[in-house]
């Protein structure tokens, strides 16, 4: 069975120049962590951006410059990039209308090292994806189309997956498909860590869990855990009969 290679789920996002890789980050972060520009090569060096994905609990999305780099220093910015890929627990192949020898390239990555992927068929407004779509619908690979609406950075995206059409809202689709993916292939239903991760917590006097996901993935593990959150979603408030957004100060052992 296959474990993430970390405490965090790491998520790369990869594809040519100017597809809409930092868009998409921005978008699914709900923050500008990445500059974007109509200019190709703005993102120069991978752009971290950790947050919590529930139920999956952490993760760190990962932006990386444009495979299609030119120069010198382009060469520099790929192997950066190439270098995520040993770091990356699932990928997101982002194109804008072209599929061909640059993303056939990630795709071929992405199997060799047995890492999950999704395809985001972005400017689906655009672009005809209809061949692209039979053609994975043929060979079962997962996919999201997306559509932005607006400002680079901030416009709103509609999306719809292969399995859902109809869906309008593009975060919480590609969200939802990421966690699916997961589920599947890392069997997240189960909960299991990593040996790292295991160890690392085995070997620790006292753990201090901060957040919903750090209490959601280690709740009576039997360990020495303090746990400290906010209850930010409903079923937080439900559960331990508070308010949104109460703080909570919890001792694992006493469960």
């Amino acid at each position: 069975m296959k474990t993430p290679k970390g405490l965090r789920l790491h998520i790369g996002i990869f594809g040519r120049r100017n597809v809409g890789k930092s868009s998409l980050l921005n978008r699914v972060t709900h923050q500008n962590v990445s500059i974007v520009s109509s200019e190709k090569g703005t993102t120069t060096d991978p752009v971290e951006k950790a947050m919590e994905l529930l139920p999956l609990g952490p993760v760190l999305f990962i932006d990386t410059a444009g495979i299609d780099d030119e120069g010198a220093l382009g060469a520099l910015r790929i192997e950066r990039t190439a270098a995520v890929y040993e770091r990356c627990d699932l990928g997101l192949l982002v194109t804008d209308g072209v599929w061909g020898a640059f993303e056939r390239s990630i795709e071929a990555e992405f199997v060799a090292r047995h890492i999950p992927w999704i395809a985001v068929l972005n400017q689906a407004d655009r672009c005809d994806y209809s061949a692209l779509k039979r053609e994975f619908d043929e060979r079962k690979v997962s996919y999201v189309e997306t559509s932005a609406i607006g400002d680079i950075g901030w416009g709103r995206v509609a999306m719809c997956d292969n399995e859902s059409p109809d869906v309008s809202d593009g975060i919480e689709a590609l969200q939802q498909k990421i966690i699916e993916l997961v589920a599947i292939s890392y069997n997240k239903d189960e909960a299991e860590l990593s040996l790292e991760a295991a160890n690392m917590l085995d070997s620790a006097d006292v753990i201090l869990a901060k957040g919903q996901a750090n209490y959601e993935t280690l709740n009576h593990c039997g360990r020495n855990v303090y746990y400290l959150f906010l209850c930010k979603c409903d079923m937080f408030a439900r559960e331990f009969g508070v308010e949104k957004f109460t703080g909570m100060f919890l001792y694992d052992r006493n469960l």
